[in-house]
């Protein structure tokens, strides 16, 4: 005689459906994981440029720019590299403060960052900050490639934006 609960679902066939919502739920939950790391990944690339510009270590901002960059002017990847060094050049120091708006990844290789910069002579500890100090403010849309197991700026544009832009409502 077979059993079953109401709904007509049997006792054979629960430990299934239990064992199958199971394996759903690790993989959906593997998914937000490798996403989140990926996402760490990210975040960690923009720290790096960060630091490599303050430092003024061109090598380093070259490093993380792909062979292959072009960006919403025309740059390649040499006149990019020009343009760091002449602002490196013609600031004494530069400490940036950024705040990234949103991370994408429209295929798994391929990362979309929105970010807002905030260019000054002296360190940046919060957006707040800002209000007492002068700083040049961009917004960025950057496009990240992955090479190599290693992230690397393939596309970018900016314009100035405004320090309402940075401030949270």
């Amino acid at each position: 005689m077979k059993r079953s609960l109401p709904g007509s679902v049997s006792y054979l066939t629960l430990p299934i459906t239990y064992a199958y919502v199971m394996f759903l739920t690790v993989l959906i939950l593997a998914g937000c994981s490798a996403n989140n790391i990926t996402e760490e990944k990210i975040r960690e690339f923009i720290s790096n440029a960060e630091i490599a510009i303050e430092e003024g270590n061109i090598r380093k901002v070259g490093n993380l720019i792909d062979d292959t960059y072009n960006d919403s002017r025309g740059r390649g990847k040499k006149e990019l590299i020009q343009y760091v060094t002449y602002q490196v050049l013609r600031k004494r120091s530069i400490h940036l403060y950024t705040s990234i708006t949103s991370i994408s990844f429209p295929t798994p290789d391929t990362a979309t960052v929105q970010l807002y910069a905030a260019m000054t002579g002296v360190p940046v500890e919060s957006t707040r900050a800002l209000l007492d100090m002068r700083a040049d403010i961009y917004t960025f849309d950057c496009t990240l490639t992955l090479h190599d197991e290693n992230w690397v700026l393939s596309s970018a544009s900016w314009e100035p934006a405004l320090l309402e832009d940075l401030l949270p409502e």
